[in-house]
């Protein structure tokens, strides 16, 4: 995971200092040297406890990476960095979003997965200007009510915490294209999901969801449904529908014994091979046909039956 977050944020950094035209900076201090025009500060990895208290000098830092250490804490005076758009913060010991943050309007990107928090402030829903919250990870067993004022979310990610609901006040986000809920305890996703016409999205993997809701074929922008390690026992009829669908990962043994026909059906109609058991449905590919490779074998029949 760390390795594939790293490569990720890499990549990211490069694209962020060509599309900026700015030099990504490793240290405050070689910072400093430039602090009116540094806008791109990394400092991921660097076994770090705390902050240079020196970094509240760069009022005009942009983008703030410090994943992989060891803070729990921000400087003083962090809170008039206010120019900063992108806070990276994941691996770390943080126990509660910083309230040094509250006032940073206009934050774009608030990861902080992989830490050690408990809730989240409500007045994290005033960045009306989030697109990407990543929160998985943590200590989370609820979400308090007002979700729905992020209006620019596009990406959500709250996998990996202890929550028993889904966040009903998400299907009142269009804009939202991506939520990951695995390993969780949630137990039935909103009967008007399909209200989320830009999802693409869906991964519920490992949790205690029994029933999809029909609306879900309204999502018609929907390429991947990840539903593995659930007792789902039958999809609805209308996610034929779903053109766009590349992937869906389920328990294979308690569909097939309880839904053989349409289970059939769903795998030709969309040519796509499932696996028990595979969390997030990592393995699946979308050229292969799972009943084509069955027949190869000459075990179909033995199979389903």
């Amino acid at each position: 995971m760390k390795f594939i977050t790293t490569c990720c944020m890499l990549i990211f950094l490069g694209q962020l200092a060509i599309a900026q035209n700015a030099t990504v900076y490793k240290s405050v201090r070689q910072a400093l040297k430039n602090k009116e025009t540094a806008e791109i500060l990394d400092l991921s990895s660097k076994n770090l406890r705390k902050l240079d208290p020196r970094i509240v000098e760069l009022k005009n830092l942009k983008f703030l990476n410090i994943s992989f250490n060891q803070i729990s804490e921000l400087p003083a005076g962090f809170s008039q960095l206010t120019q900063l758009r992108h806070f990276i913060a994941e691996y770390n010991e943080f126990t509660e979003i910083p309230e040094d943050l509250k006032d940073f309007r206009d934050l774009q990107v608030l990861y902080m997965a992989t830490n050690k928090i408990t809730k989240v402030p409500e007045w994290v829903y005033d960045f009306d200007q989030l697109t990407n919250l990543l929160l998985s990870e943590n200590r989370l067993t609820e979400i308090p009510q007002g979700l729905d004022k992020l209006q620019q979310l596009e990406i959500l990610t709250l996998q990996e915490n202890q929550l028993k609901v889904f966040p009903e006040e998400l299907t009142r986000i269009p804009s939202l294209k991506e939520i990951y809920l695995h390993e969780n305890e949630i137990s039935e996703i909103p009967a008007n999901i399909g209200d989320l016409k830009q999802l693409t999205v869906l991964d519920l993997t490992d949790n205690q969801i029994s029933t999809v809701p029909a609306s879900l074929a309204d999502c018609r922008d929907l390429r991947e449904l990840k539903l593995a390690e659930n007792s789902v026992t039958s999809i609805p009829q209308n996610l034929f529908t779903l053109r766009k669908l590349k992937a869906m990962t389920f328990d294979e043994e308690a569909l097939v014994r309880n839904d053989r026909r349409l289970f059939k059906q769903f795998a030709r109609k969309y040519d796509l091979v499932t696996f028990p058991g595979i969390h997030g449905g990592l393995g699946y590919c979308n050229s292969l046909n799972y009943f084509y490779n069955e027949k190869k074998a000459g075990s179909t029949a033995d199979t389903l039956d």
